[in-house]
């Protein structure tokens, strides 16, 4: 069988905001501040062949990082602080970028490679590095090959110590029990659907950890049986073992010992890092979701009124209209969703308030299809796979497309045209490229979990810039429009703004750019090395390779 790598990913750039553990008598936060005036640092696995360094910081956007505020991680760096038998045969690959952010943001966590992230989820680390002392800091992860998740803190520990920072052993340790944690309640606790997920479980930890914050920070007695309990009573869809009580009041009492515990900001950061803040991406948004809302509910909730011109294109209000036309029918919303990207990209300049607005219909059809969660599960278990949470599978697309991005800009600037003519936006549906004598092709796909439903067929020719598509009911092939058309779909007429950020370059093949997509996935399938029998972590788990995500936009599928 083979042996999991260890994920170290460095969370490393939370330094650039306050110092995140205890600092020495001699060390100020000033002058911590002024050691490290910078405003994102990386950590890279220390195993990272060169390319895969590079595929590495790319997938992260830290390309341009200078070498001075790079670190790499070995086994030995992970022992150091985890005293977990890593050496230096351990593998570490996965790395992260932390940029600060401004006052007020939270602690947020993009994985960009959740594939390669079989375990932990992202409001898990958030919530262990908000412990750690983390503030308002934006973290990406990204790995070129499967992990499980495990040690995601000891690259933010060894950045810490090359600054001259004496490390907070509590908060090392507290931070690392809270990842195994998630992971135990999720395993043993039970819900009314029998079904318990990383956001419930963060939700209590969370929780406690704002409770025991405002007991230490008021000098007053922390009871820590009394928090649990009264954690527990206010979540009550989640029915907890009695170990599962017993690991969450030593959890409490240790956290009580760091010292994020004492610092009034730490219920700032727990607040701000799990409200739903309109204001972010919606990747950001979507990972704090944690209401659910019945069709009924939503048809039934006050409308606002998105006709303020000043603010809001037309086509902000015609999209809400859809929603709740669609709602009322009980129909499939996979296209409204995509439409939401492409109004996105189409309209570069829209205001604050339109983009929230974007974010809220967002909301509203994640709710909508989340009603669906259990037909979605059941589809998965008759398929032999398996189950992976509608969540799950709408990040994992988004962070495909990010991937796109970063790793091969000339490319995604080809999907894009794809995107804008079709309406199947990137961040939705499936892409997969080939070279053909004619030109570059692109198949659309939308994955429904058992199979991938084809959504078009199209050619782009880089020396004459043309695009076309196969039309399925003719069988010709035909000119491709420049822009999907709004008016025909809505009534409202969208001109196209988008701006390329990068040129396709007149003799452009598939596979000439500076980093192929097709290298991730060419890593992510050799044999991977494994750790010494001795010593080996025994968190370590085989990597299983999760399934293709499914649609559930609809409540009747």
């Amino acid at each position: 069988m083979r042996k999991q790598k260890k994920l170290i990913i460095a969370l490393a750039a939370s330094l650039v905001a306050t110092p995140i553990m205890a600092l020495t008598s001699t060390q100020s936060a000033v002058a911590i501040q002024q050691q490290v005036q910078t405003e994102r640092l990386v950590s890279l696995g220390g195993s990272l062949n060169a390319q895969q360094a590079e595929q590495t910081k790319q997938l992260l956007g830290a390309a341009n990082v200078p070498a001075d505020r790079v670190i790499y991680v070995d086994g030995n760096t992970i022992n150091r602080f985890l005293q977990d038998g890593s050496n230096a045969s351990t593998s570490v690959y996965s790395s992260a970028l932390i940029e600060k952010q401004a006052p007020g943001f939270g602690v947020q966590v993009q994985i960009v490679t959740p594939q390669n992230i079989t375990l932990v989820k992202p409001v898990t680390y958030q919530n262990a590095a908000i412990t750690s002392g983390a503030k308002d800091v934006l973290i990406k992860i990204a790995t070129v090959t499967p992990v499980t998740g495990e040690g995601a803190l000891a690259g933010v520990y060894a950045l810490l110590e090359k600054s001259g920072v004496q490390v907070d052993q509590k908060a090392v340790k507290v931070a690392e029990k809270e990842i195994k944690i998630v992971e135990q309640v999720k395993q043993t606790a039970q819900t009314t659907d029998n079904q318990v997920n990383d956001n419930q479980v963060n939700k209590i930890i969370s929780d406690i950890k704002k409770e025991v914050t405002v007991n230490v920070t008021n000098n007053t007695e922390v009871n820590v049986t009394q928090i649990v309990q009264n954690v527990v009573n206010n979540n009550t869809e989640i029915n907890l073992t009695q170990e599962n009580v017993q690991q969450l009041e030593e959890f409490a009492s240790e956290f009580a010992q760091t010292e994020a515990a004492k610092d009034e900001a730490t219920i700032t950061q727990l607040e701000k890092s799990i409200e739903l803040n309109l204001d972010r991406p919606w990747l950001d948004v979507l990972s704090s979701i944690d209401q659910k809302a019945t069709v009924e509910e939503l048809l039934a909730m006050e409308r606002k009124d998105y006709s303020d011109a000043s603010l809001y294109h037309p086509i902000i209000p015609a999209l809400f209209n859809r929603f709740y036309q669609l709602a009322e029918q009980k129909e499939n919303m996979q296209t409204l969703y995509s439409h939401t990207f492409i109004v996105e990209k189409m309209l570069p300049n829209l205001t604050k308030e339109a983009k929230q607005a974007l974010n809220q219909l967002r909301v509203y059809i994640y709710q909508y299809a989340e009603n669906d969660e259990e037909m979605r599960k059941s589809t998965f278990e008759s398929a032999g796979l398996p189950y992976v949470s509608l969540r799950d599978a709408w990040i994992e697309r988004l962070n495909a497309a990010n991937n796109w991005a970063a790793a091969n800009p000339t490319l995604y600037e080809i999907f894009t045209k794809v995107a804008l003519s079709s309406g199947f936006a990137l961040e939705t549906s499936m892409y997969q490229e080939s070279q053909t004598p004619e030109g570059i092709q692109v198949e659309v796909r939308w994955d429904s979990i058992t199979h991938a439903n084809l959504q078009g067929l199209y050619t782009y020719v880089p020396e004459t810039q043309a695009l076309t598509q196969l039309d399925q009911i003719s069988g010709n092939v035909v000119q491709s429009p420049a822009a999907f058309d709004f008016k025909a779909e809505y009534g409202v007429e969208v001109v196209n703004g988008y701006v390329p950020m990068n040129e396709i370059p007149a003799n452009y093949r598939v596979g000439e750019v500076e980093v192929e997509q097709s290298s991730a996935e060419e890593s992510a399938e050799q044999p991977m090395e494994e750790t010494t029998e001795q010593n080996e972590p025994a968190t370590e788990v085989e990597v299983t390779e999760p399934p293709a995500e499914g649609d559930g936009t609809s409540t009747n599928e």
